[in-house]
């Protein structure tokens, strides 16, 4: 599989990911996502800041200068948008 196709793909697991939390979520809860940071992320941002009350990409400390590898952290679910 190309790359460009990989993040495709793995930008639309985390928009199912983020619906699923979507439906089981609590008022005020919290999710974190590990995603791959090429670019797709900033509308994933945006999609979790539609119901949340914070959203933060957190880059892990031990990890290597060239990765990619970011987490999501985000917080304080507005239950019905």
């Amino acid at each position: 599989m190309s790359p460009k196709y990989s993040t495709f793909f793995k930008f639309a697991l985390a928009g199912a990911c983020f619906y699923f939390a979507r439906a089981v979520m609590k008022p005020r809860g919290t999710r974190v996502a590990k995603v791959l940071g090429r670019g797709t992320e900033g509308e994933l941002l945006k999609m979790l800041k539609q119901d949340l009350a914070s959203v933060r990409q957190v880059k892990p400390l031990a990890r290597r200068d060239h990765s990619v590898e970011l987490f999501v952290m985000s917080m304080g679910f507005r239950f019905g948008g």
